[in-house]
């Protein structure tokens, strides 16, 4: 009930660049097989911003919220971040069922408890993002490997390893956290012989989907190959800010102590297939940082899909401990859960976002420049949300600390260049811009040479206290 209430709240809670960006692509699959469901300017609005933006998974959950809006005859976010809470919810239950095949049952209630009460994961689970669809899948994976058995028959093989398939292809990271996991338990199972069949079946299972998808898009898409790999700068590694913004978003997501505990149950988990797991899991999710290392230090929600790995951590030091003492035991868990809902009572997790002047603000001004495509913003969140509620197409013009961020890749980042010349660009992209939205105030001020731009160039068409419309001198 708790994701529920958070679900029918607007996305500005989480990710809200990212949200938006999932919601834009929801709408353009809605609006294509449905055209009279929106006007013509939202349509283009949406379906530019798709043209525009870098898609490197399937678009399954943005499929899924338009198979949702078909069904009600109305686009509503709510229904598909409710939809994506319950499937954060059925992950915990295949979570608990692998933990009590794996552990003891406080490790399999104090992992559920992790998983499902751990501050982060309130927001994070009902969030338009693809994590919530991956996250089920990796603990219907993890469950299907801890029922496998000791007869590894290819049939039971097979439909161990289609969750992993179904994770990988949702969210390809996902494979630093299963593929190991499975490797290390199929090894231990080996029973003096070799392993070597049942990995080959178990792999080609799970990978060969995401294979033939990535196949098919480079063979479609000649950039594609180049565009996802945006997320790797190896400059990164001699950079103290790339091991700060990754410690950051680890206490953001789990805590200190939460953090600490879990590296402590991976070091004293009992000897079977939970210490298989978490000593393939932990090395996993280091390289998995390291790959993706430049948005692990700048994006947080890509800690989402280490947490069933943080919760069996938790879980296997629970069990650790419940061999010191019964009483630990039958409390533990309890604890473990009331602890974390009141830490996210105290940080404010329930708290509804302040977000109706912001929809309120967009709105005002997708009407002001008459949801015009020749506009250009400069706007909070990449501009997602100003292009979903305003009903914009055009461009976006990047912040400073954009440009610094994807400076480290090079020729595949974002140019430095000074305002005149990115406004020619940008311009030109759009067919010759109108109107210049400014919206992020405190942004202008960092951007003296794109203040002089707009005085040069603009009239002021526009002015409140939380944005800016500027129109094209004639």
């Amino acid at each position: 009930m708790l994701r529920i209430g958070l679900a029918l709240q607007p996305p500005f809670d989480f990710a809200v660049m990212r949200q938006h960006h999932s919601a834009l692509i929801a709408e353009n699959v809605y609006y294509s097989g449905h055209p009279a469901a929106a006007p013509e300017w939202r349509r283009r609005a949406a379906a530019e911003y798709v043209a525009q933006a870098t898609i490197p998974e399937p678009i399954v959950t943005e499929r899924l919220a338009g198979l949702i809006y078909a069904a009600a005859g109305h686009e509503d976010l709510r229904l598909p971040r409710i939809l994506l809470g319950l499937f954060w919810v059925a992950g915990g239950l295949f979570l608990y069922g692998a933990l009590k095949q794996w552990s003891s049952p406080a490790g399999a209630a104090v992992a559920f408890a992790v998983y499902s009460f751990l501050p982060y994961s309130f927001r994070a689970s009902i969030s338009l993002l693809p994590d919530s669809l991956a996250v089920l899948l990796m603990c219907a994976a993890l469950y299907g490997l801890a029922r496998l058995g000791a007869v590894l028959t290819p049939q039971r093989l097979f439909w161990a390893a289609l969750p992993t398939a179904g994770a990988i292809v949702v969210r390809p990271m996902t494979a630093f956290f299963l593929l190991p996991s499975a490797v290390a338990l199929l090894w231990q199972s080996r029973r003096g012989g070799s392993p070597m069949r049942a990995l080959a079946i178990y792999g080609l299972v799970a990978i060969l989907p995401f294979l033939v998808y990535f196949a098919w898009r480079v063979g479609a898409d000649s950039t594609y190959a180049a565009r996802v790999s945006t997320t790797f700068a190896p400059s990164l590694f001699v950079d103290a800010g790339f091991y700060r913004g990754w410690a950051r978003y680890v206490w953001m997501a789990f805590g200190p102590v939460l953090f600490a505990a879990a590296l402590a149950g991976a070091l004293v988990a009992p000897a079977g297939p939970i210490r298989a797991v978490l000593r393939a899991m932990w090395p996993g999710y280091i390289a998995y940082g390291l790959v993706f290392n430049l948005h692990i230090s700048t994006h947080p929600y890509y800690q989402t899909i280490a947490v069933p790995m943080v919760a069996c951590s938790a879980g296997a030091l629970a069990a650790w401990l419940s061999r010191l003492s019964t009483r630990l035991e039958a409390w533990l868990p309890a604890t473990v859960a009331a602890g974390l809902t009141a830490a996210a009572l105290a940080q404010g997790t329930f708290a509804p976002p302040l977000a109706a002047s912001r929809i309120a603000d967009y709105e005002a001004i997708g009407a002001a420049v008459e949801h015009s495509p020749q506009v250009i913003f400069l706007s909070e969140d990449w501009g997602t949300p100003l292009r979903y509620y305003g009903g914009l197409a055009g461009r976006y013009w990047p912040t400073r600390f954009e440009i610094q961020m994807y400076l480290p890749l090079g020729a595949s980042g974002l140019v430095n260049s000074d305002a005149p010349a990115r406004w020619q660009a940008l311009s030109s992209a759009v067919g010759g811009a109108r109107f210049f939205v400014v919206t992020d105030l405190d942004e202008l001020s960092r951007q003296p040479d794109l203040q002089q731009l707009l005085t040069e160039r603009f009239n002021l068409r526009k002015r409140t206290e939380r944005y800016l419309v500027y129109e094209a001198l004639q």
